[in-house]
Formats: C-alpha cells, sequence, structure tokens
C-alpha cells in the first residue's frame, strides 16, 4: 500500500544524493548471488529481523508492470528490462537501510515527524502552509489511512538518520570504514590464468546434418523480427529556441519593460542598542553627542549592541527602526532615541551601499535566453493546437508538416526495441519517449497516429509506412552464421568445463600454477592491481575486489573466461594528505559512488543475513506473468 504514495512523495523522500546512488547501484548490481540462506516460504526475502512477504512483493511488481504497460511498452520489452529482479532489489535495499537503522537504534522524534509532515509540500494550502484539510484529502487520493503516512514518514526519516551517522564519520558497527578514498587507494595481489575460448580447438567440425540439427532446435534464435519503417513529424521547444534570435530592438525593449527585475536596491549595515525606556536611550544618545563614538561608549555603560549585516529597508522587521536607519548618513551616522515594537532604540550607520542598475551587457545573454523560451513556448503552444486540430480532422501526415513548417522524418525499419537489421539500437535518434516504439508497433498501417505530448516539451505525430513480418530465414541463407554460433557455444561449453575442472582441483589441494603448467596456459601475477585498472573489466573488477583474501573465483567476460586466486589485499588505514573527500575529485570522484556502494552493499548483506526466496519469487512472477518465461 505504501508504494501507491512513493510517486508523490518525491519532495522528500531519498531525495540525499548518497541514499540516491546506494539504491539506485543496488538495482544495477544486483544481491542475488550474495545470498544464499535459506528463507521462510510465506517471505520473498528476509533482513535480519525484517521481513518482505509475497503479498507487498506482488503488489510492487504488479504496480510497475502496469506502468510500463500504460506507457506503451509490451510484455517482450518488459521481459527485457529484467523487472522481477529489480523489484526484488529495490525491496531489498530498502529493507536493508531499516534494519542497519534499526540496529542502531536511530528513530525520529515526534517532533521530526511533525516538521517532516509540514514541509510536505502536497500538503500546504494555497498561502504555502500547512493544512490538515488538504492533507487528508490527499491521503483519501492514495488510500493511505493517516497511520500509513506516519510509518511511511518514519520509515524514510530512519533513512535520512543512518545518512547522516555515517556522513558526519561515526562508527556504525560492521560498516565502519572510510569506503571513499581508502576503498578506491586499495590493492590487491591476484594470480590469475585466462582462457580466451577464441584459441580453443574443438574435436569435431560441423557438417551440415549437424548444423541442421542445430537450426531445428535453435529457429527462435535466428528469426527475424517484425520491423516497421515509420514516419514522423518531431517538435520541441528546444528545437524551437534554436531556430530563433531575438533582434536588438526586442532585447533592449524587454530589459527596459522589466529594469525592477536588475535593480539592486540600497543596502545598509547598521548597529542598535535596545533600552527598556525613553529616559536610559535619551541619556545615551546624549553621551554619543559629547564623546562621538558609538562602540566605545556603549562599551564604557556596559550595553549590548546588535549588529546586523547588509539589509534592504524591506527587510528590517521593526518600521520604526528601518525608517530612522534609512534617514542616517555617513556624516551623522547615528539615531536619535526610536520608539520602536519592543522598546526604544538608539541606532547606528555601519554601512552604507547604494542601490545600483546592472547594465544591459551584463545581462543581455540571460535576456536573450528567456526572449526564445518565451517565443519557443508560444510558437510550440501555437502549433500543438494546430496538430491536434489537424489530427482529430483525419488529416494525413504531409499535410500536417505543411501547416506546421516542420520535416516528416523516417525512423528506418526497425524491430520493437529500436534496432535496425545491422543490430544498431536507433532509439537515441527518435523521439525521447519510451511510448514511441509502442505506438509504432500498435498502429494500423498508412494510419496517421493523434498527437502525442511529452511532458510538455515536445510532442510527435506518426504514420506506419512500412511493415515487414517476422521470419525465419531459410538455412542455407544463414548457413556461415548458424556455424559461427555452433562453433562458439561449443567452445563455451568446452571452457565451462575447464574451468570447472580446475576449480574441483583447487577444491581437492591444487594450486593454480601447477594447473596452469599442467595444462599448458600462462599464471599471471598482478601484485597492485586497483580497481581503475586497465588490465580486466568492469565486471571481472568487480567480481575481484568483491572476493575475500585466499578466494579462488572464476569470471567470465565477454569471450574470456578467468580463474582467479585473490593472494593479498591492502587498504590504507589513513587517508593522505591533502586526499580528504572534498579534494577526491578527477577519475576517483567519478568512480566514488560505485565504489561506496560496493563496499556498503556487501557489509550491510553480510551483516544482517540476507535472505531470499528465488522459489517464491519466481512462482509469483509465474502467476501474473502466465507462460511469458522469465
Amino acid at each position: 500500500m505504501l508504494f501507491r504514495f512513493r510517486a508523490l512523495m518525491k519532495s522528500f523522500i531519498f531525495k540525499v544524493l548518497l541514499f540516491g546512488l546506494l539504491i539506485s547501484s543496488f538495482a544495477l548490481f544486483g544481491l542475488g548471488d550474495l545470498l544464499t540462506d535459506r528463507v521462510s516460504q510465506n517471505s520473498v526475502l528476509e533482513v535480519g529481523d525484517i521481513s518482505v512477504d509475497a503479498e507487498e512483493f506482488q503488489e510492487q511488481y504488479t504496480q510497475r508492470r502496469q506502468e510500463l504497460l500504460d506507457n506503451g511498452l509490451n510484455a517482450s520489452i518488459i521481459r527485457q528490462y529484467g523487472l522481477p529482479q529489480q523489484v526484488l532489489d529495490s525491496l531489498l535495499s530498502r529493507s536493508l537501510f531499516h534494519a542497519e537503522s534499526n540496529d542502531l537504534h536511530l528513530k525520529p522524534t515526534q517532533q521530526e515527524m511533525f516538521e517532516e509532515i509540514r514541509k510536505t509540500e502536497y500538503f500546504q494550502g494555497p498561502d504555502g502552509h500547512f493544512s490538515p484539510t488538504v492533507m487528508q484529502r490527499a491521503l483519501r487520493v492514495t488510500g493511505l489511512s493517516l497511520q500509513d503516512y506516519y510509518d511511511l514518514t518514519s520509515a524514510n526519516l530512519q533513512i535520512t538518520l543512518l545518512q547522516d551517522v555515517i556522513w558526519q564519520g561515526h562508527v556504525a558497527p560492521s560498516v565502519s570504514r572510510d569506503f571513499g578514498y581508502l576503498y578506491s587507494q586499495e590493492k590487491r595481489t591476484v594470480d590469475y590464468i585466462k582462457l580466451d575460448t577464441n584459441g580453443l580447438s574443438l574435436a569435431t567440425q560441423a557438417t551440415d546434418e549437424v548444423l541442421q540439427q542445430y537450426f531445428d532446435a535453435n529457429k527462435d534464435k535466428f528469426q527475424e523480427p517484425e520491423r516497421r519503417n515509420v514516419s514522423y513529424i518531431y517538435l520541441s521547444i528546444d528545437e524551437l529556441k534554436q531556430q530563433f534570435t531575438p533582434p536588438k530592438q526586442m532585447i533592449e525593449e524587454y530589459y527596459q519593460s522589466n529594469i525592477v527585475n536588475y535593480q539592486q536596491q540600497e543596502q545598509r549595515a547598521y548597529d542598535f542598542i535596545r533600552f527598556d525606556d525613553q529616559v536610559k536611550a535619551q541619556q545615551f544618545h546624549q553621551s554619543l553627542k559629547n564623546k562621538q563614538d558609538f562602540s566605545n561608549n556603549a562599551k564604557a555603560e556596559n550595553l549590548d549592541i546588535l549588529t546586523n549585516a547588509l539589509s534592504t529597508k524591506a527587510s528590517i522587521p521593526d518600521e520604526a527602526l528601518a525608517d530612522a536607519i534609512y534617514q542616517l548618513t555617513t556624516d551623522k551616522p547615528w539615531s536619535a532615541p526610536i520608539e520602536g515594537s519592543i522598546g526604544f532604540y538608539v541606532a547606528y550607520l555601519q554601512e552604507l551601499k547604494q542601490g545600483s542598475t546592472q547594465p544591459l551587457s551584463e545581462v543581455q545573454d540571460a535576456i536573450t535566453e528567456t526572449i526564445k523560451t518565451d517565443e519557443a513556448v508560444n510558437t510550440y503552444t501555437s502549433r500543438l493546437s494546430i496538430a491536434e486540430d489537424l489530427s482529430i480532422a483525419n488529416a494525413d501526415l504531409s499535410e500536417i508538416a505543411e501547416s506546421l513548417v516542420a520535416p516528416i522524418q523516417q525512423s528506418g525499419l526497425i524491430d520493437n526495441v529500436g534496432n535496425d537489421s545491422n543490430g544498431n539500437n536507433k532509439l537515441r535518434d527518435l523521439p525521447p519517449d519510451i511510448r514511441f516504439i509502442g505506438e509504432a508497433f500498435s498502429l494500423a498501417k498508412n494510419n496517421t497516429s493523434y498527437v502525442i505530448t511529452i511532458d510538455q516539451t515536445g510532442f510527435y505525430l506518426m504514420n506506419v509506412d512500412a511493415i515487414n513480418l517476422a521470419y525465419t530465414p531459410e538455412f542455407a541463407d544463414i548457413k556461415t552464421e548458424l556455424q559461427e554460433n555452433w562453433e562458439k557455444e561449443q567452445k563455451t561449453a568446452l571452457a565451462k568445463d575447464k574451468i570447472t575442472q580446475w576449480l574441483e582441483s583447487i577444491a581437492q589441494g591444487g594450486k593454480l600454477a601447477d594447473i596452469a603448467s599442467r595444462e599448458g596456459y600462462q599464471m599471471t601475477t598482478d601484485d597492485n592491481l586497483q580497481r581503475n585498472n586497465d588490465k580486466f573489466g568492469v565486471a571481472t573488477t568487480s567480481a575481484i575486489f568483491t572476493a575475500q583474501q585466499g578466494d579462488v573465483i572464476d569470471v567470465t567476460e565477454g569471450e574470456d573466461f578467468y580463474l582467479v586466486h585473490i593472494a593479498t589485499l591492502d587498504i590504507p588505514d589513513t587517508v593522505e594528505e591533502g586526499k580528504a573527500y572534498d579534494a577526491f575529485t578527477g577519475r576517483y570522484g567519478q568512480d566514488y559512488g560505485a565504489i561506496v556502494v560496493e563496499s556498503y552493499q556487501n557489509a550491510l548483506s553480510t551483516k544482517h543475513k540476507t535472505k531470499i526466496n528465488q522459489s517464491l519469487v519466481q512462482q509469483i512472477v509465474g502467476l501474473i506473468e502466465g507462460d511469458v518465461d522469465y
């Protein structure tokens, strides 16, 4: 239930940068490989004493799936998104944070709860202040009870509190390290054997009969998908901005019409002393006339001076005080006694900053950008109206293009994920809308679509010019491709068998060097491997730097198989001089988020003994998707 409200609460939930990185990266890296313990049959996952039951997973999965369907994606595209794992990772990351918050006894106070609720923009009335009536109305729309919302707010405040603990350098049990700079400087000594599948020799070659059998068993791998060529008109505010350059006269007129926006009001810095009665104020004022020294006079009489920085007249809260201060001059900088809202004052002018007007030359670029935006929005709105009227009237695409003074563009033949016949993805060249492909594959041939808007920043219309239906090519036409795929699969299987045998040998006490010598491979040693190395790819580096000292791991990256022994690891205990977080830039700075996530993720997962019921996940997904194979 709580997930329904999350979409509305973007104003404060997970706003902190660190935990945005953590959550997105948990989904990116996944945690399934780390979690092997058994979990209860009724829970999808358990993190310490926190569990997520089947109903919550099913609700979250169904909701996200429906959102994708509503955005024009079909089941085939959703399947490629790996939606079950995304939902599972999201629930898992949330549970890990809550488990850690509970373990550290981080609970928001009632006052913090009230303040968080009161500043939520969706609960504010027209005056910009919290309104209980607006809050009740918003909760009714989402179907949440007041207690549901309190629970949600408390849970997310716990995450913020946990962030504060880590970011301020406090020690969190089992998670304490400076996992920024220190982890980036970690060095490992590794011994490894690299097995390139291209270098393997097969004992047998593929005959026509073998290739035919392979083809018959794997026709779905070689099927050419349906492809469509789409003509479309795309118009965006950004594009219209680029097409318009405001003339000089327009810029000058805008500047004069909005001159108040470029004027800096006069500001004054001032001191004042407050007195309980007028007599004391008059006595101090008289002493000023005699000694001509505001500060020393106040010190001599043991009076408190209240100092204020440069302020406009409107920003001084006491109107009588403001009037008096803005009548002072540098020649006569102190005032006579002033009767104010909370007593009597004697004020002193410290600094006067005259008002000024920015010249046109300083603000011309900003004005130009504003005018271009205004013109683009007006043009966009007008053309959107024209396009909507014409599409409703069943005008064809060429007629609409002529009325909009916009070119008709072509997608070329693409499949339902945006790939052309050469496997090149063309989505980047199409309108930036996830619904485009779905619309293209739901539209009948030679029919013009209605107008589709993209977040009020652009719109498009389309027409399907050609449809090439899905088909399976003839054996003779793809014989060479069949042979290449067959050989690649055979070599991959052979490589996996070798790696399995080597791992079994290691488990029985064998050494990597002995295996290399026996099998005719070279064992390579790197005694200074770091995370930013150029020797291994991302997957291999990540596997190496998440393994423990003494582990032997196997990693596959492309057509390369590695068997790696983690001989030693060295993480510095102190941050090098001048290498604090603020100076953590360049290549390490770019990788900082991934380093934090990787270290923190592993520590929390181990600490809270995370368990996942993959079998139950598959049952739920199968129930929702029917026979769809995930």
